[in-house]
């Protein structure tokens, strides 16, 4: 799936509404713009910003900027618009295979290690290189479903050496995160995965056999 346009994602999202003018007004022109200030917290609790309002149980700095530029909340947009935004853009970064055909996939392999993460008062996780390649070469040979992070996404890691902000390590999630997470999002539909275990006992496998060398 292609990054969209600004318009076309908020023509998903609100089909009756112009809603991509008023946050081009207030200087998010991006869908990846829009997206971050989804998942920024508001900088400090705002009065004005209910339940209604919040992302992950959280007010967020989308809100705060409509606030600030048009002061009536009005224009605030509700929970469901702003999930319903972040799972637009978040499913856009992961690759999901599954086989040909009307067939029952009973395992899931996943590779969430492929790039690099985010990880709350930890270290940054550094990519398990060639992780996302043998998941879909197993899934593959094994006629099961795949999940790992985008080529866009791996090469935009290879090219910073850095996580970017918006993708954090889904074993290190807070408990706020888990409905709105892509990874979770891509299993929800899928039987529990059994199989991972395989790709670590690989990677631990490589990191001792480079240790001896």
């Amino acid at each position: 799936m292609a990054f969209w346009d600004l318009a076309s994602i908020a023509e998903i999202v609100w089909p009756s509404e112009a809603k991509h003018l008023e946050l081009q007004q207030v200087g998010l022109s991006s869908p990846g713009e829009v997206w971050r200030s989804i998942n920024t917290p508001a900088p400090s609790p705002d009065p004005r910003l209910d339940s209604r309002h919040m992302f992950n149980q959280t007010q967020v700095e989308l809100n705060m900027i409509l606030l600030e530029h048009y002061d009536h909340t009005g224009v605030l947009l509700h929970t469901p618009e702003l999930e319903a935004f972040h799972a637009l853009m978040s499913d856009q970064r992961l690759s999901v295979l599954s086989p040909d055909g009307d067939v029952e996939v009973r395992i899931v392999l996943t590779a969430p290690h492929g790039v690099w993460l985010l990880r709350d008062g930890q270290p940054h996780h550094k990519p398990e290189d060639y992780t996302s390649f043998m998941v879909n070469d197993f899934a593959a040979t094994l006629g099961a479903a795949a999940i790992s992070w985008a080529s866009t996404e791996i090469s935009k890691s290879k090219r910073c050496s850095a996580p970017d902000v918006m993708n954090r390590d889904p074993n290190f999630l807070s408990t706020q995160e888990t409905a709105t997470n892509p990874w979770n999002r891509a299993l929800v539909m899928r039987p529990i995965v059994l199989v991972i275990f395989i790709i670590v006992i690989i990677i631990e496998h490589n990191h001792l056999r480079t240790s001896l060398e």
